[in-house]
């Protein structure tokens, strides 16, 4: 059960780890992604209920210029990353078409 709980925190397929464990039968329903974060939310929520968490406010606005910080990064990053994407698409298809086409 615990493997079953690990996987489901590292986002894993766990269908077909438990198919391959016994003999192909169905995973149940309490090992599911959805019950699993349910569960989660449910933990988050009754710990902040108990333990009566806030946040300051002077802390909200340092949380809000980082993630101003970082979309901003992500508006240069995210155009760069697709661009060496496609170039590296395009060597390996040059690469393996030259491998295949006799000279």
């Amino acid at each position: 059960m615990w493997k079953y709980i690990k996987l489901l925190g590292l986002w894993k397929d766990v269908r077909k780890v438990y198919a391959q464990e016994n003999q192909g039968k169905d995973k149940p329903w309490y090992i599911s992604r959805r019950f699993f974060g349910a569960v989660v939310v449910l933990i988050g929520g009754t710990l902040y209920t108990f333990l009566s968490i806030t946040v300051p406010a002077d802390m909200l606005y340092t949380m809000a210029d980082n993630i101003t910080t970082i979309s901003t990064a992500l508006k240069d990053v995210i155009p760069a990353a697709i661009s060496l994407y496609g170039a590296i698409t395009s060597i390996v298809g040059m690469v393996k078409k030259s491998k295949v086409e006799p000279k």
